[in-house]
């Protein structure tokens, strides 16, 4: 660092990899110059608008990866919370001693579906509506209705026709689910040092204020763009959230296919020494991390934003949003403001302004004007994610 750089105070537990971020990010505040000026290649139009391409993709991103299938909040003890996962249906349970599983949520009779998506809901067993079957739980075949029709099925069979699992783990407050029966997952090796960001940003400590779901008619991968960049701030955001923020000043560090990076907000060039705890670190500087392929962590000032964009159709993809607060702020007294909060940042910024150009640049793209998308300077982490998704389509991720 430059000898004008500032000083360290001491920030508790803060990884020390997010606080070199933070000092880059200080010194770049004073000269407000962009982290990169090489050339970016060219995104063919193609790669948002090919249903071959986008199969690929819903194969191999959203099938051989973990995903961040809840926050682990949404799911109490003694509830199942059904989700759709890319896709593929899934259920999540987690028992009274607050053990978590995945499971296909399929029946194996016929193949029915157990349980509705929507909020976890209280249940002793999951029964499948079409005739009646039930299982525990922890995915075991609980009962059979009229048992004496399948006499074939001894407690060997029993044991044959439990739920298909999936491999799941609750680390850092969230819920993990790699979509094929037959894998396996590693999180401390798939996540490197973000775990420990996370830990520090207090997501296991947080809960679930509001959780919403919607579909937008574009490409999945065009909002996962706009998160990764923040030339487009002054201008689409220009009446709701860039008035807290420095234009384009912003940095990131790669962790594999994963991005940590660190945007300024305007209170940082007023700053004589690192701040000293978590609360006024995010005063100054909003983190985002972006965890391949399809999750987005904003660590607002005092709540955190977790996105998860999913690719429902080649033209159609899913959001979903859940706001984190602190455990101590989620009583009545404090409805208001995270109400005010909620509007701002998910109805202003989010639905009318991101997706809203999200939609816009898909109608774009499919008009023929353009074969390509250029890319500059401050785009360079859209770049990045584009390359990882052609390593990963290739085997080479």
């Amino acid at each position: 660092m430059s000898d004008s750089a500032l000083k360290t105070a001491a920030a508790g537990d803060l990884p020390s990899a997010m606080a070199r971020l933070f000092d880059e990010l200080a010194e770049a505040a004073r000269g407000q110059m962009p982290q990169q000026t090489e050339s970016l290649p060219d995104i063919p139009v193609t790669n948002y608008l090919d249903p071959e391409r986008w199969e690929a993709e819903r194969d191999v991103l959203f099938r051989r990866y973990p995903l961040i299938a809840a926050h682990g909040s949404r799911l109490a003890p003694g509830h199942a919370l059904a989700l759709n996962l890319a896709g593929l249906p899934v259920v999540l349970t987690r028992n009274q001693v607050g053990e978590v599983a995945a499971f296909l949520n399929v029946c194996r009779h016929r193949g029915m579906r157990l349980l509705e998506e929507g909020e976890g809901r209280r249940c002793n067993a999951l029964v499948c509506p079409y005739h009646g079957w039930s299982y525990e739980l922890d995915g075991a075949l609980k009962n059979i209705s009229r048992p004496e029709f399948f006499p074939d099925v001894g407690e060997k069979e029993r044991a044959s026709l439990a739920l298909r699992a999936l491999p799941c783990e609750e680390r850092h407050g969230l819920i993990w689910v790699l979509p094929d029966p037959e894998g396996s997952m590693d999180l401390d090796s798939w996540l490197g040092a973000l775990g420990e960001d996370f830990d520090y940003l207090g997501l296991a400590r947080d809960r679930c204020w509001h959780h919403s779901e919607r579909q937008r008619e574009a490409n999945w991968k065009l909002i996962i763009d706009a998160f990764l960049e923040s030339y487009h701030v002054r201008v689409l955001h220009r009446n709701t959230v860039y008035p807290f923020f420095l234009d384009s000043v912003a940095l990131s560090h790669d962790i594999g296919p994963h991005t940590r990076s660190a945007v300024a907000r305007r209170g940082i060039t007023e700053l004589t020494r690192r701040p000293a705890s978590e609360g006024a670190l995010r005063e100054v500087c909003t983190y985002t991390h972006f965890v391949f392929p399809n999750a987005v962590f904003i660590f607002h000032p005092d709540y955190t934003s977790l996105i998860t964009i999913w690719p429902d159709e080649v033209g159609r993809l899913g959001w979903k949003h859940s706001m984190l607060v602190p455990p101590d702020r989620m009583d009545d007294s404090w409805r208001a403001h995270w109400d005010k909060s909620l509007a701002l940042i998910d109805d202003g910024v989010f639905q009318a302004e991101d997706l809203y150009a999200a939609e816009g640049i898909q109608v774009g793209l499919a008009s023929g004007a353009n074969e390509s998308l250029r890319l500059g300077a401050m785009e360079y982490l859209v770049a990045r994610f584009h390359q990882h998704v052609e390593q990963a389509l290739q085997g080479r991720l």
